[in-house]
């Protein structure tokens, strides 16, 4: 359940926490790119990324916060077959 996750946490945060979510409704989550190979690249990847997004006009933060709704919604959505098919 999605019920208890603060909407006001730092996105790549929320992030995290709604991605375990999903991982444990079996929700598709986005292709992974390269993968780092440990934190430290994994910062460096997503430096990298908003950079890019800076360099395009983009807020990173906020494109961030809109695929979470998406990803909320379809959790949600999963979560509540899964309570159907329990009953």
């Amino acid at each position: 359940m999605l019920d208890g996750v603060p909407r006001g946490m730092p996105a790549l945060a929320l992030a995290q926490k709604i991605v375990g979510r999903a991982a444990s409704v079996d929700v598709t989550l986005p292709a992974e790119p390269a993968s780092p190979a440990s934190e430290s690249e994994l910062g460096d990847a997503l430096l990298a990324l908003v950079a890019q997004a800076r360099a395009s006009g983009w807020d990173a933060e906020r494109a961030l916060r809109e695929r979470l709704r998406t990803l909320e919604a379809d959790v949600r959505t999963a979560e509540s077959g899964m309570e159907r098919m329990e009953r």
